[in-house]
């Protein structure tokens, strides 16, 4: 009985408090919507302008205390520096058809300048006719390339269209996974779609709308606090306030690119962003990589294509493991035990008044020493019968619930008797049933 308040206790917590289940299952979508696409170039830099201004790597800070900040600005160096898109971009088309996408060009840090591709329509089929088909081209450029460094081409990010491609986070997904195309390749990639839809409760909230991007949230709360403890900005970070200068001299530039780098940006709480209800992560498959023939020498192209081999969707779901439905079915599950219990106890007081009341309306039993010598007399048997059996005593003992029939010093045991109505004793003993002697 103690048990049971705990256990509704526990009913309630549960309610206020659910926990959580998650469950996967395969959806069939009747349209899909493609990813976005960042190209990136690598080299990321024209070596010639590097070399300009007295830079070799540009994530080395020490290198930057040559940069000619009194004679160029940063915007003008990243303009200069990097490739833009009628420098490699060629052409890029969606369903067969370029105008069903977006162009976008924004500056990084370590990519130099990126080029992002933006789906505008959905597609009701699958196949790689109907996908991306994307071909860039690099002009022949000289550099000390290392063992390390990766071949020439491009590196391609495959994100959701909401959601800017960010070099600097590490919680974007896929983000720091990247397809490599490279120079004179051609790339047949599939794409697979996971969507994850998470459960807006009270200790963990989430924004409902298609269109919120955790990513660019966080991103600009965290650049926004980086450029107010540094006191200036860089072309690559976005733009946190009008009045905020470039960096123009070797310590504040230095500080900003520590920071950048090393991520060490301002974290929760004083970026609490809400993370979105709805997330999708793109996983490109690499189908077949093959070369690619080209007649110009000084043009050496690359193609992509990047297509969905189905309409089918992995979803995971997370769902309240406990609702009202659930709560009301286990509040009349210990309500019904508890009453079930107080049931059990009324019937038994009512049988136990019953009992009282019936035994005090009843004459007082005799027992069987007081029946013996008269109980002929007094079952209405008649001695001068000649039919009746000569009957000395027939008495009833309350503690063994058995007659007695007393005939002639003989003694004959009926247990288990019930008599609606005695006449003789040989009807009697008809009657009765079965009979057992005793010694």
């Amino acid at each position: 009985m103690e048990a049971e308040p705990e256990n509704l206790s526990e009913c309630f917590s549960k309610l206020f408090s659910p926990p959580v289940s998650s469950h996967l299952r395969v959806v069939v979508n009747q349209s899909m919507t493609y990813p976005a696409i960042t190209f990136c170039r690598y080299p990321s830099y024209k070596p010639a302008v590097l070399q300009k201004y007295n830079l070799q790597n540009i994530r080395t800070t020490s290198e930057w205390d040559r940069f000619p900040y009194d004679e160029v600005t940063l915007d003008k160096f990243w303009n200069e520096s990097t490739y833009t898109r009628a420098e490699g971009y060629f052409l890029s088309a969606l369903s067969g058809d370029l105008p069903n996408v977006e162009n976008k060009s924004a500056y990084y840090f370590i990519w130099g300048q990126c080029h992002t591709i933006l789906p505008l329509i959905q597609t009701t089929s699958s196949g790689k006719d109907v996908g991306y088909s994307v071909m860039l081209y690099h002009k022949e450029t000289l550099y000390n390339r290392t063992e390390n460094d990766p071949e020439e081409g491009w590196h391609i990010f495959v994100h959701p269209a909401t959601d800017p491609w960010i070099e600097s986070t590490q919680e974007h997904s896929g983000a720091e996974e990247s397809l490599l195309l490279a120079v004179g390749e051609e790339l047949h990639v599939r794409i697979g779609v996971q969507e994850y839809r998470r459960v807006d409760k009270a200790g963990d909230r989430c924004n409902a709308s298609l269109d919120h991007s955790y990513e660019e949230g966080s991103e600009l709360c965290k650049m926004r606090h980086l450029v107010n403890e540094v006191g200036c900005t860089g072309p690559w970070i976005p733009e946190v306030g009008a009045d905020v200068p470039l960096c123009n001299e070797y310590e504040t530039m230095k500080n900003l690119m520590k920071g950048y780098l090393n991520n060490d940006t301002c974290g929760q709480p004083c970026c609490n962003c809400i993370r979105p209800c709805r997330s999708l992560q793109f996983v490109p498959y690499i189908v077949k990589r093959q070369p690619m023939e080209t007649t110009s020498p000084n043009l050496r192209f690359s193609h992509i294509y990047l297509f969905y081999n189905s309409r089918m969707v992995q979803v995971a779901e997370e769902r309240l493991a406990y609702d009202w439905s659930l709560f009301l079915s286990d509040l009349g599950g210990s309500l019904g035990f508890l009453l079930g219990l107080s049931v059990l106890g009324i019937i038994g007081i009512v049988e136990r008044l019953i009992d009282l009341l019936y035994g005090n309306l009843q004459p007082p039993e005799r027992n069987i020493h007081q029946i013996k010598t008269n109980a002929p007399r007094q079952l209405g048997f008649s001695s001068n019968n000649d039919s009746v059996e000569k009957v000395d005593t027939i008495c009833y003992g309350k503690e063994e619930k058995n007659y007695v029939i007393w005939r002639q010093g003989e003694a004959t045991v009926l247990k288990n008797l019930k008599i609606n109505h005695l006449l003789t004793t040989g009807q009697l003993l008809n009657i009765c049933g079965e009979r057992q002697k005793e010694d």
